[in-house]
């Protein structure tokens, strides 16, 4: 198992990698695309392992933040709607299985886009704009246009994700070559080429 878990940190270190802003998405990064060994009882041990690992991990840092912030302070608010503007940056110009979901159908829209946060930082996601590869920046840019103000941050609700897919999914079809800019693991599924 030690193996693959090495093998899994590094491909996550450099899929959740973000080159503009020369740092990752989260703290710790796990990523094994269509992993499949010689032996389906131990790939079946090494998955539900894993995921055990994982939830207890979650379970201790979620009651250490609950023990640790007892109290939300407007700073705290802020440093959370930072991480999650870059969460949204990520997700929506790097991940590979975002944007392939968005673009083999539209029927599940906001199913797909589900994880991104309910607001963002407008003026932090642009500052970022100018670091990003051109196409990067491009679509960057379509996609803060369509989030609507709210109080201290953009709105990413329902409406904004049909919105946000839409504007990714045409600029994509108009920007094939934009999806070599997609992060990756040491393999890319077919997931696009298993839709056509």
């Amino acid at each position: 198992m030690a193996d693959h878990g090495r093998s899994g940190k590094e491909q996550g270190e450099r899929y959740f990698f973000i080159p503009a802003l020369n740092r990752h998405r989260g703290v710790a990064h796990f990523y094994l695309e269509e992993f499949k060994s010689e032996d389906p009882a131990a790939d079946e041990a090494l998955a539900k392992h894993f995921g055990e690992t994982v939830i207890e991990a979650y379970k201790g840092i979620v009651k250490a933040a609950l023990v640790k912030h007892q109290v939300v302070t407007a700073h705290d608010l802020q440093l959370q709607r930072a991480y999650h503007s870059l969460y949204f940056l990520q997700v929506l110009t790097l991940d590979r299985g975002t944007t392939s979901g968005l673009l083999v159908h539209d029927e599940n829209d906001t199913g797909i886009l589900g994880s991104l946060p309910s607001t963002v930082d407008r003026a932090l996601l642009q500052s970022w704009i100018a670091k990003l590869p051109p196409l990067q920046a491009d679509l960057l840019r379509r996609i803060l246009e369509t989030l609507k103000e709210g109080e201290n941050a953009a709105v990413v609700d329902d409406v904004a994700k049909l919105k946000i897919a839409k504007v990714t999914r045409e600029f994509y079809k108009a920007h094939p070559e934009a999806l070599e800019l997609l992060a990756r693991g040491d393999r890319i599924p077919p997931t696009q080429d298993n839709h056509r």
